[in-house]
């Protein structure tokens, strides 16, 4: 990937190159006056530092969606995996609508 790129919902399931420092953001489609979020799935993976933004509304339209970011860091060299899932936290794995899964192909 080249710097400034983003990932969307669309790469669900990829595989993308990375370098190591180098921040990928990750937008994904999300309403969180439902109570969806969208929180790491199984740790985020070794070798990644993540970081949630914010959640951006589409209109200001009361409770319309939008898109939550995330902030990626490849911190390591080698094949990384970042996971997510769309749940509602209180009401455990039962909840999950959604999940998504990048693979990184860091270099140095």
């Amino acid at each position: 990937m080249a710097p400034g790129e983003t990932l969307t919902e669309s790469d669900n399931g990829k595989t993308v190159e990375a370098r190591v420092g180098q921040t990928i953001l990750l937008r994904l489609p999300g309403n969180p006056t439902t109570g969806f979020r969208w929180a790491l799935d199984g740790g985020g993976g070794s070798g990644v530092q993540m970081e949630e933004g914010d959640h951006r509304p589409s209109s200001n339209a009361p409770g319309s969606g939008g898109e939550t970011s995330w902030s990626i860091t490849p911190t390591t060299q080698g094949t990384a995996e970042v996971k997510l899932k769309l749940w509602r936290q209180w009401e455990g794995d039962a909840s999950i609508r959604k999940r998504f899964t990048v693979k990184l192909s860091v270099n140095g």
